[in-house]
């Protein structure tokens, strides 16, 4: 089982906040109940991957039309520092982005010890149109 990680760290209450409609995605958001028991598999265990969803859509302002997704390209650092402040452990967190897509999907890959460039990816954050994990970065 895989999972996007707005699902387990936002919930439904997203879309009635400010800037909501930047939370709209298919599977909708759920509940803060719902969200803290992903968030609980995806630190435990029973869900296996993490999986991205690049969805880096232009707001369609004279439209008022807004297509669902939520871009997570630039925002893989982040969510692993989240996951480390939530109790994930190096192995787990191993496991959840590299080991286990890696042998589901067959994949001849060695894992990389090169660290985040952090300021390239705050960099290349600036060309989506919102940010919905900024505040992972505190």
């Amino acid at each position: 089982c895989g999972i996007t990680p707005h699902h387990f760290i936002f919930s439904n209450k997203k879309l009635a906040g400010p800037n909501g409609y930047e939370f709209k995605c298919n599977p909708a958001l759920r509940s803060e109940y719902t969200r803290t028991m992903l968030e609980h598999r995806v630190i435990n265990g029973g869900i296996e991957i993490i999986e991205s969803d690049h969805a880096p859509h232009r707001k369609c302002e004279d439209a008022g039309i807004h297509s669902s997704g939520i871009a997570t390209g630039a925002a893989w650092p982040f969510v692993i520092s989240y996951l480390r402040r939530k109790g994930a452990t190096p192995e787990r967190i191993r496991a959840l982005t590299f080991t286990n897509p890696v042998r589901l999907y067959g994949l001849d890959l060695q894992p990389s010890t090169k660290e985040p460039d952090f300021e390239r990816l705050k960099a290349l954050k600036a060309f989506y149109t919102f940010d919905p994990f900024v505040d992972l970065e505190r």
